[in-house]
């Protein structure tokens, strides 16, 4: 495997696993951002979930106001693409971050569109809480 390596790829065996452009490097700044954004992005996603399923009609904590601008936020999270909202949230990165390239700035749009956030997560949890709570009814 190292043959092939050295033969047809020659500039990615020459970077080996130091330094600062090494494989090493490249797979502690994915793991950086991925576990980040996994973690920033669920914990919003699950608490984005339970305010819509608290705030809908009928819910524990019934807020129409709330519950509609939530929705509202969680569609629009689902219809825009990733390469879009990073656009669009440039701005707001480098008022947090005075950065907008690297590891670090890329934790600001990451949780907003991973799939852990709003699109899926939160309508997850709504739909599974909503499911739960009208088995719980029947019994």
């Amino acid at each position: 495997m190292i043959q092939l390596i050295q033969t047809y790829l020659p500039n990615v065996y020459k970077l080996g696993w130091s330094g600062q452009y090494g494989w090493g490097t490249a797979i502690y700044l994915t793991l950086y951002m991925t576990v980040i954004s996994f973690l920033i992005g669920g914990f919003l996603g699950l608490v984005t979930g339970l305010l819509l399923v608290l705030t809908r009609p009928g819910g524990v904590i019934e807020n129409r106001i709330v519950f509609q601008i939530l929705d509202k936020i969680t569609s629009l999270f689902r219809a825009i693409p990733f390469i879009i909202l990073l656009a669009f949230i440039n701005p707001l990165t480098y008022l947090l971050l005075k950065n907008t390239i690297g590891p670090t700035a890329a934790l600001v749009p990451l949780p907003l569109v991973q799939e852990d956030w709003e699109p899926w997560p939160s309508t997850m949890v709504k739909i599974c809480l909503t499911t739960m709570s009208s088995l719980w009814r029947r019994y």
